[in-house]
Order: structure tokens, then C-alpha cells, then sequence
């Protein structure tokens, strides 16, 4: 098994993406990582306390980067998903004797408490600097009939990224959106005009860049994620009785 400094390649990957991709810092990235023997498919582990929500990944790497990735890579994934159904399958997956990074991650992380109180598998997220192949991207279409949302992140995807973020520049795309209300014009200055209005978000989640954070590229706050007005947004997006007044 090759290394990189201290961690396998596929650890090391696996690494860029959570620091890069998934915006974690680099303490975090090493206390969710827990690739090695009897993983039992689980290479990192994310739970979000305030979505309640539980993220599972898995990192191949190949020595040569047009390798094929079919899909008995996702089909592990997948099984390992069964593992936080519910407290009795974690218990279950404690006591199979996973690895000791795996176990520590779960009982730092409380995740049996958290599955008992609602927490789930959001979803499982595949990084590979192979390719995936047709039957890789059916079999992850089929899941997600099924209600399993699994991320498929392959060489041309991370490269794409990896060129983006080695110097951030603003999206190319011209992108129409439907407003909800009557946008307001404001003239800031005879060379400056700038429109307020409400957007539903079902239009904002099409927007190019979200799924891969391109769009936010240039926010210098991107890397701040557990502050009290987020929080704030969060609770205010799980009580339905606030989704009207979120606008303010």
C-alpha cells in the first residue's frame, strides 16, 4: 500500500476532497478520516448536529488515473449505508469489531444516540481519481429511484474542480431566475445598479456550481460553517411555520 507522508493515497485524496470539496479544515479532516483495514466500507464519516445528518465516504485510488470504476465499489457503499438505519445497526457494527479509527469516530461523534434521536444517511459520497464506467453511473441512477443519493466524484470531475480552485474565478454561465417578487432597483452610483428580490429556492439549487461549491468560489467566508447566524438559518429552515418569514 503506497503513502503519502503519513496517509495512503487513497487517504490522501480522500483528504483534498474533504478539506477542499466538502470545505472542512484540517483538524476535521483528520478526526472523520478512518480508511484502512475493516473499514467495513466506511473510508471517512461527517454527522452534521444541526441537519441531523449523517455523510459516509469511500476513496479508490489507481496508479494510473484512466483506470475503470464499475460498480462494486458503490455496492459497498451502499451496504455500508445499512450500518446507521437505526441504533440496533450500529450497535451491530460495533461489535463486528470494525477498525479502531472507525469505532473511535462513532463514539466521538455519539452516532448511535443521534441515529435514536433521527439523525440518517443523507448521503454516500464515492471519490475515485478512475473513471466511473456506464454501469457505475446506472447503478448509482437505480439507487437514487430508491431513495439512496449517492455522489460520484471521478478523475474528470475532480479535475475540473482542481483547476478552479488552484486560482477561483466567477462561473461563466448566464443564468435567468425566476423571482418571487417585484425586483427593487437601487442606483448606487451613476456606473452601478444593483436589484433586490425574492428567489425561490427551488430556482437556486439549479444554479451552476452548487453541487461542487464553484459558485461561492470568490465568498471569503466559505470556510465558516458552525457559526450562530448559520445555525440560526438552519433551525429557521426546519420549522415550517418560518419558511415565511426566512426572507428577512
Amino acid at each position: 500500500m503506497q503513502h503519502l507522508g503519513n496517509r495512503t493515497w487513497s487517504a490522501s485524496l480522500l483528504a483534498w476532497f474533504l478539506n477542499t470539496v466538502w470545505r472542512m479544515d484540517e483538524p476535521a479532516v483528520d478526526n472523520a478520516i478512518c480508511d484502512g483495514p475493516n473499514d467495513r466500507g466506511v473510508d471517512a464519516l461527517v454527522v452534521d448536529d444541526d441537519l441531523r445528518e449523517i455523510t459516509i465516504f469511500q476513496c479508490k485510488y489507481h496508479e494510473r488515473a484512466d483506470r475503470a470504476e464499475g460498480n462494486s465499489g458503490l455496492e459497498r457503499l451502499v451496504g455500508a449505508v445499512a450500518n446507521f438505519e437505526s441504533p440496533e445497526a450500529v450497535d451491530a457494527l460495533l461489535a463486528a469489531g470494525p477498525n479502531p479509527e472507525l469505532q473511535r469516530l462513532i463514539r466521538r461523534n455519539d452516532v448511535r444516540t443521534k441515529v435514536a434521536d433521527g439523525a440518517h444517511v443523507a448521503q454516500a459520497i464515492f471519490i475515485t481519481n478512475g473513471v466511473f464506467d456506464a454501469n457505475a453511473r446506472a447503478y448509482a441512477q437505480g439507487m437514487a429511484a430508491g431513495g439512496i443519493t449517492l455522489g460520484l466524484w471521478d478523475a474528470p470531475r475532480l479535475a475540473a474542480l482542481a483547476e478552479r480552485t488552484r486560482r477561483p474565478d466567477l462561473r461563466a454561465e448566464t443564468v435567468r431566475l425566476a423571482c418571487a417578487s417585484t425586483p427593487i432597483l437601487i442606483s448606487l452610483d451613476p456606473t452601478v445598479d444593483i436589484a433586490l428580490a425574492l428567489v425561490p429556492a427551488s430556482e437556486l439549487i439549479q444554479l451552476p456550481g452548487i453541487d461542487d461549491r464553484t459558485l461561492f468560489a470568490r465568498n471569503v467566508r466559505l470556510g465558516i460553517g458552525g457559526t450562530r447566524v448559520n445555525r440560526e438559518l438552519v433551525d429557521a429552515v426546519r420549522e415550517p411555520q418560518e419558511h415565511a418569514f426566512f426572507p428577512a
